[in-house]
């Protein structure tokens, strides 16, 4: 087998296959430092696809290894790039900090792996918004943002960089710089009015405008159009529940929030959004912290009524 079957693999999306014939090449030996890097590459991104979390951070590793160590630099870029993207997703987020900082060190080396800059800023975004940084998170989403408009990259990946810079502003309360993004998005869509994900991407940005600015009506109309809009991508819904949560609980709904809530955090972990996730049970830990929510003693008495009725200690519905 050839490494360039591996890649066969990938593209059928045969990642068992892949993640199998990969580390058969490694079990058996005998290849050189080039090969090495080539079969880890594959495996990275095999586990990674698979969605195996962690495991695919050691073989993201020692693919940077093995491309540094034979010089190929433009797979070194890939590479860290990559694991900083896994990291990422395992809330390694530091570690997904030192792959970055290792990509510009390398920077002058590449080729085609330049390209990728504009991710890289779009990365370190969303690191330093996880770890605590909104307002360094607001300039390297500028970054990513002006990198792709700069360099004429395609009207869909611009507008998808502008409406996540217009998320960040959202999120710090920034309304103002937020108006041209959302008047720019809605000119995109004119021209692309097939494209469903950049549709999703502006009601959510709209609602979210509407919660700041105290519309509370409008906030909820446009969410719900976002959340049930067949074929959006659970991310987007994730973006959408964490709104109507958000708007429920200024609107001193604590019961629909909480409920909308989970829904949020639901879709975020199918979507592998830790953003979202992670600032959706941040509010409802607020919530049952501060308010000490009836919701909460409701379910504890109800539990305790339902385990003296059956002294089995079953919820009666689960029992056959």
């Amino acid at each position: 087998m050839e490494a360039g079957a591996l890649e066969d693999l990938l593209r059928q999306e045969r990642f068992g296959d892949c993640t199998a014939a990969a580390e058969g090449w490694l079990q058996r030996g005998g290849l050189t430092v080039p090969q090495k890097a080539l079969v880890f590459w594959a495996l990275t991104r095999s586990l990674t696809r698979a969605q195996a979390g962690q495991e695919a951070i050691g073989p993201g590793e020692l693919a940077v290894h093995f491309s540094r160590e034979s010089g190929q630099y433009d797979l070194l870029g890939q590479a860290l790039v990559h694991l900083a993207s896994v990291c990422f997703d395992n809330r390694l987020h530091r570690r997904a900090l030192l792959a970055l900082e290792g990509y510009f060190h390398y920077y002058t080396l590449y080729g085609e792996a330049r390209g990728l800059e504009g991710r890289v800023f779009h990365l370190i975004a969303l690191c330093d918004q996880a770890t605590g940084r909104p307002a360094k998170a607001v300039e390297y989403h500028q970054k990513a943002y002006r990198w792709h408009t700069g360099r004429g990259a395609e009207p869909q990946q611009v507008d998808w960089y502008r409406a996540a810079l217009a998320w960040q502003y959202l999120q710090l309360g920034q309304t103002e710089p937020v108006n041209v993004l959302l008047r720019d998005s809605e000119a995109y869509l004119l021209l692309a009015p097939n494209d469903l994900d950049a549709r999703v991407r502006l009601w959510n940005n709209r609602a979210y405008l509407c919660l700041l600015t105290g519309d509370h009506r409008g906030a909820i109309d446009i969410a719900i159009r976002a959340a049930t809009l067949r074929g959006a991508a659970p991310g987007r819904k994730a973006q959408a529940f964490l709104i109507l949560h958000y708007t429920a609980k200024a609107m001193g709904c604590a019961r629909i929030a909480l409920g909308i809530g989970v829904l949020a955090k639901v879709h975020a972990t199918v979507a592998r959004r830790v953003d979202v996730e992670e600032e959706v049970s941040r509010s409802m830990f607020q919530m049952q912290q501060q308010d000490r929510l009836p919701l909460v003693d409701e379910l504890f008495q109800e539990l305790s009524r339902i385990s003296r009725q059956d002294s089995t200690g079953q919820c009666p519905a689960s029992v056959e």
